[in-house]
């Protein structure tokens, strides 16, 4: 049973009866006395469980009340629903790695705080990446970025379905101005482009990055063609689909 499944039960324990003796919780995990002790100071410590020992019951419970020092209720403490081990917080962080050598210019502020996160904890759990950071890389010649800060504008716009007012320049070398809807990026052989429909046009248009050189977020929301179009039903699908 991992540190993590141990953790959870404490608190299920600790929620469903009230209280937890050592000798139960060493008798259900079947392991050291120290092992569990370093469960429950993670939980204390790291997590900021209530938890308290009672010399009478002999016994650990979640504290009561906040009448105390405590500066919150055991109620409403719970653990993260989510938990990782060591070598799937690596994993993540390399995926992270490898988004970050090929981002446009847009994405890392929604996924780049998980990074320092994952680094810190694998930091403290002195993991051992076997050089993996040296043994792959990312190579694309073709990768032409664009300005990082019109991309940044372009990418608020996409995520969060505003229109915006673009300034790019055409295929013909005309400068180009319009109120447009962000579909998607696409990452193609010869570096990222934009697909976006201008007004009610119902066409497709793409470019290159780096062709545009202006990006305002509006107030009025994106027209969303039906393929780009997100609904909780469809997001499910294509979460149990991938």
């Amino acid at each position: 049973m991992s540190q993590a499944e141990r953790i959870a039960r404490i608190h299920f324990l600790l929620k469903s009866t009230g209280i937890v003796t050592l000798a139960q919780l060493k008798a259900d995990f079947e392991v050291s006395r120290a092992t569990v002790m370093r469960d429950i100071e993670l939980m204390r410590d790291r997590l900021g469980a209530p938890i308290e020992y009672d010399a009478e019951l002999n016994a650990y419970k979640y504290a009561e009340s906040a009448g105390r020092t405590l500066h919150y209720r055991a109620e409403r403490f719970d653990v993260p629903g989510m938990w990782l081990d060591s070598d799937e917080a690596y994993a993540l962080l390399t995926v992270l790695n490898v988004i970050a050598k090929i981002d446009p210019g847009g994405w890392m502020p929604y996924v780049g705080p998980l990074r320092g996160v994952l680094k810190h904890a694998l930091c403290e759990e002195s993991f051992n990446m076997k050089g993996f950071h040296k043994k792959i890389g990312v190579e694309l010649p073709n990768l032409r970025q664009g300005k990082s800060g019109v991309t940044a504008k372009m990418m608020r716009a996409l995520v969060n379905e505003f229109e915006a007012i673009l300034v790019w320049q055409g295929d013909d070398e005309v400068l180009n101005s319009a109120s447009c809807s962000l579909q998607r990026f696409v990452l193609t052989r010869n570096g990222w482009t934009a697909e976006f429909v201008v007004g009610e046009d119902q066409a497709r248009q793409r470019v290159a990055l780096i062709r545009f050189s202006d990006c305002t977020v509006t107030d009025r929301p994106a027209r969303l063609l039906p393929e780009s179009y997100s609904d909780p039903w469809s997001d499910l699908d294509a979460l149990r689909n991938t």
